[in-house]
């Protein structure tokens, strides 16, 4: 009997290493959209509520600022996050996160059309509360819709999924402040009730949704707070958490370092006016951005120890560039560079974290992530506001030293080790989740 050979092509005659995922097909999942959508909305009631309250007792630009103005306007936005994280964590692991992120909006309603008596009664003090109140039910919500996400696609897709939904938040924030800023020729109380509104709308939104996101875990399962408490700390400090945590703070730190430098130097040349302050945001926000807009491409690409570890180089070169030659070109590219690439780490190390953790524990485990990110920003922002020097390149090549520090952090062994939840996201390999499926093969 002869053996008939048949052609390697015509046994497979179509390869594909799995379906590709974008933020478009994921929005073509109906419960995707819609958490998108509520998403969306609250992020714009948020930013309309801030401007407004900015305008009447936060942030007074025309009143010129100073070292000490700029350290309590960092303080005032990060302390709410720090203080509401640990609540955040418990709460989004304890109840039914659809409860949590409707109680949140509920409050944020509430307090949102408190905040009407501030212009009227002309009192700072009722300002400052209500904004720090606020602000820690933001932080609140955005823990726990991070925890929800895992429920809502595929792990494979949580890259994607976290672009998506950073991508709606920026330029649903963006919206916001331009609604914000028409509503506010009328007057902030106008602008104050319409962002209430807007709250309410979005926690009836949350009472209807229907998909499971989580929750409901009891807290106390290990019958003690102290064996909860170290099974919290062994899972934040295992090979992926602890590698995303670090590495984040670390470029996180370097952010903050920069985006300081930058205000400093702008306010410098520029004599503390508006305009210096809106470039200072608009560089921020737009390296942010296009970070988040990359950084699945990228990922997928280069694979993820590649893209960290060359995150820290760019930050590091063009920080090092700004501190040689301090013009405005080097310094505006190393303050959008730093911005761009720690948002790219920053999804990177979301998605590392929402894999990696159980969902019994994720939002505890997430919420230390969250203040490690935060408290880094602070020591870097901090940190070189009370270095006392009028030299920018000195605050530049202090932040380009902490990205070398960060890339050789990459070498070193705890944050080289591979996990299982994680490892196709180190390398560009076949089973990479991010990588373009290849063309089809002809018979």
């Amino acid at each position: 009997m002869s053996v008939i050979e048949i052609p390697r092509a015509m046994l497979n005659p179509i390869v594909r290493v799995r379906r590709r995922t974008t933020r478009y097909h994921l929005l073509r999942v109906r419960d995707v959209r819609h958490f998108v959508a509520l998403i969306a909305v609250g992020n714009v009631a948020g930013a309309i509520s801030t401007l407004a309250l900015a305008q009447v007792v936060v942030f007074q630009i025309s009143h010129g600022a100073s070292r000490a103005t700029i350290a309590q306007a960092l303080l005032a936005m990060s302390l709410p996050s720090l203080v509401a994280a640990p609540l955040a964590g418990i709460a989004c692991d304890r109840w039914d996160r659809r409860r949590v992120l409707r109680d949140c909006h509920i409050g944020r309603a509430v307090l949102t059309a408190a905040a009407v008596a501030v212009p009227i009664l002309g009192s700072s003090h009722l300002g400052f509360i209500l904004t720090s109140v606020l602000l820690g039910l933001t932080a609140m919500t955005t823990t726990t819709r991070a925890t929800a996400l895992p429920h809502m696609v595929d792990p494979d897709q949580l890259l994607h999924a976290n672009s998506l939904l950073s991508v709606t938040a920026k330029v649903a924030g963006s919206t916001g402040f331009l609604v914000g800023a028409v509503l506010l020729w009328w007057s902030p109380i106008t602008a104050l009730l319409f962002a209430a509104a807007l709250q309410a709308s979005v926690a009836l939104g949350w009472t209807r949704f229907a998909h499971d996101l989580g929750g409901r875990c009891v807290v106390g399962a290990h019958h003690c707070w102290s064996g909860a408490a170290r099974r919290i700390a062994r899972l934040a400090t295992s090979g992926p958490t602890r590698r995303a945590i670090i590495t984040s703070a670390t470029l996180r730190a370097a952010t903050g370092g920069a985006f300081v430098s930058l205000l400093l130097w702008v306010d410098a040349r520029l004599d503390v006016s508006a305009a210096g302050y809106a470039v200072v945001l608009s560089v921020a926000g737009t390296g942010s951005l296009i970070g988040t807009l990359i950084t699945p491409l990228v990922a997928g690409r280069l694979g993820r120890r590649t893209t960290v570890s060359t995150a820290f180089v760019l930050s590091a070169s063009t920080c090092l560039l700004a501190g040689v030659l301090p013009m405005e070109a080097t310094v505006v590219a190393a303050a959008f560079t730093t911005s761009l690439v720690m948002q790219v780490v920053r999804l990177l190390a979301d998605s590392t974290v929402q894999r990696a953790i159980a969902d019994d524990a994720l939002g505890r485990v997430y919420s230390l992530y969250e203040m490690s990110y935060t408290v880094a920003f602070l020591i870097g922002a901090l940190g070189l506001l009370a270095l006392n020097t009028s030299m920018p390149s000195t605050r530049f090549l202090i932040v380009s030293a902490v990205a070398v520090l960060g890339a050789l952090g990459q070498c070193w062994p705890p944050l080289t080790q591979h996990h299982a939840n994680t490892a196709d996201l180190d390398s560009p390999t076949r089973t990479n989740p991010f990588r373009r499926s290849p063309r089809r093969v002809p018979c």
